[in-house]
């Protein structure tokens, strides 16, 4: 079959034993010899996306890779390796959100509270994919037929659907729904702009490639719904959607571009800005209204490289083959009411202010993140990388570095405990040198592996909760309790309790999903996890981290 368009993946793996696709089509395997930072070979798999994204890398010991298979539902790979076969699970990136739950004191215990579970799936008659909007509370379903899907994400009490592109302009666009699916307000993104990272809070909308991260402001903090009367225009062709007659029209004149509700920044531009200006405040000039703004790729100047081509130098560590640009690529956002932060691939994260958008700071981690999550109050901010390393930034405390400078934002560290640490244990023992002189010797880096989730409380900020393999731990205070066998995926955090999907479970049968698949419990409940095996796989993970 002749492809004119061939995609190609630099994988960095130096010796390469096997390359496998999943039952689907979906999830390309690539395992093999790769060398570490310090020159030792390392047996890893790699796994990409269809259109050749880095996903995740999984370190596996041994001598080598020598046979890789699929089960048949794709969630789980066996690995050959010596005399051993390995057996891992995958945790595919389902498009899903959960928006609308109502506050952490109105839970009930064992029973999924309020709000509304979204997620998107392809029914096999059908090209365009299936979006069900599940009411946790009355169990009604809803579902929505979309055409060119590319995220979805959820934030407040709506979500947004991002789809394209467009069969004339070859543009996206970003949708806004409530919670039966109706559609509220729609944003053209700008042209060139392809949507690779997306996230969502109450009051904006985030939508990312491998340089530009686009901005729109949905709502102001008197909780009215912004609309755009101003006609459209711009260089992103952006206007409302039908669905958006009904909102608020007193609001219309501020909520244009004029006001710029639509803003985008430059994350290149920022980054050598704040270099050349010596501090963070000459960053600003980067964020452009929608109407300055021209994507490269439209403006003559050639491809992006590390934005057209997002699979080029995936889990890559010090790639700069492209005179360092490729070591900006956005890799990661996250976002809260207060701030906007962004992940690069160097491993440098920058925050903005909100709603002016201004870089106010700028760290660097070890590895590039893959998830970024502010808690409840935005002082602390989880990272976890692509190999499942999670670690957290305190992003108001103050250190002098090496050069006399004072530097705001350190890593996280905890006292140290009887069992070896506060983080429970599921750190590398390593730690970092910088971190430890904040507390002395009985404190260490606040540190974790294997993780593939996780979630802030919405009342307590410093509880949260992690997915690591097939447990889930929940932190009181950064010290880690007891772990529960789950294999949910977190969706909410509040009070003493945890709500998770199995989503494995419910994409099994996504037209008709049952309720014990979305769960909610304290540790009252711990005697059916401790039952029957039936009963372990039904009910997601849940512990409360405030036992008497």
């Amino acid at each position: 079959m002749d492809d004119a368009d061939p995609l190609v993946i630099e994988t960095k793996i130096e010796i390469l034993t096997q390359c496998k696709w999943d039952s689907k089509g979906s999830v390309l395997a690539v395992a093999g010899l790769r060398l570490s930072g310090d020159g030792k070979e390392v047996s890893v798999v790699q796994f990409y996306d269809a259109h050749g994204s880095y996903l995740r890398t999984l370190k596996v010991p041994g001598g080598g890779i020598k046979a890789l298979s699929w089960e048949g539902g794709g969630l789980r790979v066996a690995l050959a390796v010596d005399a051993y076969i390995y057996f891992a699970n995958i945790r595919p990136d389902y498009k899903w959100a959960y928006f609308g739950a109502p506050p952490p004191a109105s839970l009930t215990v064992g029973q999924p509270s309020g709000g509304t579970l979204c997620y998107a799936y392809t029914r096999p008659d059908r090209v365009e994919s299936t979006v069900m909007f599940w009411d946790l509370a009355t169990d009604e379903r809803v579902t929505a037929t979309v055409s060119g899907l590319r995220a979805l994400a959820a934030g407040g009490d709506n979500c947004a659907l991002v789809t394209g592109p467009d069969v004339v302009t070859g543009g996206f666009r970003v949708q806004l729904c409530n919670a039966i699916g109706a559609p509220v307000d729609s944003k053209a993104l700008p042209l060139g702009l392809i949507p690779a990272h997306v996230t969502m809070t109450k009051f904006h909308v985030f939508v990312a490639d491998g340089r530009f991260v686009y901005v729109w402001q949905y709502r102001t903090q008197s909780k009215k719904l912004v609309a755009d009367t101003s006609g459209g225009g711009g260089s992103g062709g952006s206007g409302s959607s039908g669905g958006a007659g009904s909102l608020p029209s007193g609001i219309g004149g501020m909520a244009g571009r004029v006001a710029a509700r639509e803003r985008v920044v430059d994350v290149w531009e920022c980054d050598k800005a704040e270099q050349a200006a010596g501090g963070v405040g000459g960053a600003v000039t980067s964020v452009q209204t929608m109407d300055a703004f021209v994507h490269p790729s439209r403006a003559g100047k050639g491809a992006v490289k590390a934005t057209l081509f997002p699979g080029r130098a995936a889990g890559a560590e010090g790639d700069g083959e492209d005179g360092g640009s490729g070591s900006l690529k956005i890799m990661a956002l996250g976002a809260s009411e207060k701030g906007l932060v962004v992940g690069l691939e160097s491993g440098t994260v920058q925050r903005f202010s909100l709603p002016l958008v201004q870089l106010e700071q700028r760290f660097v981690l070890r590895q590039a993140p893959a998830l970024l999550r502010f808690n409840c109050d935005s002082t602390l901010l989880a990272h976890v990388d692509a190999n499942g390393q999670l670690g957290i930034m305190d992003l108001e405390k103050k250190k002098v570095d090496e050069h006399g400078d004072v530097v705001v934002g350190v890593p996280v560290c905890v006292p140290r405990g009887p069992d070896g640490g506060g983080s429970g244990g599921g750190g590398d023992g390593g730690g970092d040198d910088e971190g430890k002189e904040d507390v002395g010797a009985g404190g260490e880096l606040f540190e974790r592996k294997d993780c593939w989730d996780m979630i802030w409380s919405a009342d307590h900020p410093r509880s949260l909760a992690t997915m690591e393999k097939t447990r889930m731990f929940v932190f009181e205070d950064l010290v880690a309790t007891e772990p529960t066998l789950s294999s949910g995926y977190l969706a909410a955090f509040g009070g003493s309790e945890v709500q998770a999907v199995l989503l494995d479970d419910v994409y099994a049968s996504p037209d008709r999903p049952l309720r014990d698949m979305v769960r909610i419990g304290t540790s009252g409940t711990r005697a059916i996890v401790d039952g029957s095996p039936a009963c372990t796989r039904q009910c997601f993970a849940f512990f409360c981290p405030r036992q008497t």
